[in-house]
């Protein structure tokens, strides 16, 4: 993937790269510069997981599935499937 430095010395991650590492605007990254490779390095600091963190990441996550049995059979099939996705490393 590739990215450009605008006049304000700006660059945009991609919209997957965001969505992979559960990205927002305001989040704090760290930039490592290895002048003898040429490379620059972003790390996304590891958040700690909290209560509150996972009600705010999978808050409606299910709310096109109406209640009863079918809910909870497709709950189960793919809460597995979906949890990747979310915490998902492209390393």
């Amino acid at each position: 993937m590739k990215t450009t430095i605008t006049a304000k010395n700006q660059i945009t991650l991609p919209a997957e790269v965001k969505r992979r590492l559960g990205l927002r605007r305001g989040d704090v990254l760290a930039v490592i510069a290895d002048v003898s490779s040429g490379r620059i390095t972003l790390e996304v600091p590891r958040k700690r997981v909290t209560g509150e963190n996972v009600l705010a990441r999978t808050a409606g996550m299910w709310r096109d599935f109406p209640p009863g049995p079918e809910f909870v059979k497709n709950l189960r099939e793919g809460s597995g499937h979906r949890l990747e996705a979310l915490y998902e490393s492209p390393r």
